[in-house]
């Protein structure tokens, strides 16, 4: 049970340099299992909890801080993360800040999602059987998949259709990126992961550019398309010295089982290898066969799962 001197405290209240502490030690814990954040991340989203910028919250445990939930609000959705320190029941910390990051939303809010640190494989779905109770929430398990780059592990080229050309990425504008990733995930299982207006699904594309999930890798970066047609793109950062993560990877829905995907990821793997990488990441939700069966035949294995706690409001 929730030990009875747990309480919440808003993040603007807390000093400053704890909130750096709890927002490095999440960024560390991303960056280790494949979602890097940008090194200045941590005071920056401090300062925004601080201001009040970041809607967020604090969990005082005994003395400690033990969680703390940071909530994003972008058009119709929130965003947010909930980051569990050690505690005699890490789970219900989880919970306590899930509550409060989901009470009192403007009407304007149909969904909010958060992502979770701090919790083993077995304490996520722990939470996310207690959220389900909840009217309004669903769990979205994705997959994280990793690649080592060896010259005997790394998969042989794959050719491109005829008619069909590789470019670099600085050679699209974002606006064709945004587009052409938006169409790609249309009506698929991963559609309701991209954000819900072009805007949005802009800046994310720009943060990635912009070097802000990682440092942004061109060399391991590519487009592909036939003639003035773009019909694929894969974008890579770097977690750290050793380990790089392919952060988008999108293919026209009329060229899919053409090989298109295939090369843009053997090519990306061969160049994080020269780059002198030694493994590769990515992550895929569990509902998506097509893309997980592709993973698998170039030689990804999987890692770990980690979840996203959905709530849309009760109408």
């Amino acid at each position: 049970m929730q030990s009875p001197e747990a309480r919440l405290q808003p993040a603007r209240e807390v000093p400053a340099f704890e909130l750096v502490e709890l927002t490095a030690r999440l960024r560390r814990i991303l960056t280790e299992r494949g979602e890097p954040l940008a090194p200045g991340w941590p005071e920056i989203a401090a300062e925004r909890l601080r201001t009040g910028e970041l809607d967020g919250w604090v969990v005082v445990e005994g003395g400690r801080r033990v969680g703390l939930a940071l909530l994003s609000r972008r058009d119709s959705r929130a965003y947010g993360h909930l980051h569990v320190e050690p505690s005699p029941d890490p789970v219900q910390v989880g919970r306590l800040l899930a509550a409060r990051s989901t009470e009192g939303l403007p009407p304007e809010i149909q969904r909010t999602d958060f992502g979770v640190t701090g919790l083993s494989e077995a304490q996520e779905r722990e939470l996310g059987g207690l959220l389900r109770r909840r009217p309004g929430f669903e769990l979205i398990e994705r997959i994280g998949l990793s690649h080592s780059l060896t010259l005997s592990e790394i998969p042989v080229p794959r050719e491109l259709p005829t008619g069909i050309e590789f470019l670099p990425v600085d050679a699209v504008p974002v606006g064709s990126l945004d587009e052409l990733d938006r169409r790609a995930f249309r009506g698929g299982p991963d559609e309701s992961l991209v954000a819900d207006s072009p805007e949005g699904n802009r800046r994310v594309l720009e943060r990635i550019l912009a070097g802000e999930l990682g440092r942004f890798l061109p060399e391991a970066s590519m487009t592909v398309a036939e003639g003035e047609n773009l019909v694929g793109f894969l974008l890579t950062t770097e977690e750290n010295p050793r380990s790089a993560s392919f952060a988008d990877l999108a293919v026209d829905p009329a060229y899919r089982r053409r090989g298109v995907g295939a090369a843009l990821l053997t090519r990306g793997l061969r160049a994080l290898l020269a780059l002198g990488y030694s493994s590769a990441r990515l992550w895929v939700t569990a509902a998506n066969t097509p893309a997980r069966e592709l993973y698998h035949a170039l030689g990804f294995e999987r890692e770990r799962s980690a979840f996203i706690y959905r709530y849309r409001p009760p109408r």
